[in-house]
């Protein structure tokens, strides 16, 4: 979805305080994979929510295609 909104969302359990952090990677992998900043990324794309429960990527590139997930 070239140029569009992806939100994504997540459910965070345990004790606090809570932690939050997102992370990419191409390949489907922790292994290698990149922490998230908010503000505008690499390809053009805005990021926005990076330590909290949901994330935003606004602007979406093709180059943004892969695996997002949350520690």
């Amino acid at each position: 979805m070239a140029g569009g909104t992806n939100i994504f969302n997540s459910v965070i359990s345990g004790s606090n305080p809570k932690t939050i952090r997102w992370f990419y990677n191409a390949a489907n992998s922790y292994s290698g994979a990149v922490a998230l900043n908010d503000g505008t990324d690499a390809n053009g794309s805005f990021i926005l929510g990076v330590t909290n429960s949901s994330l935003a990527i606004t602007n979406l590139k093709v180059a943004d295609s892969g695996y997002y997930f949350v520690t």
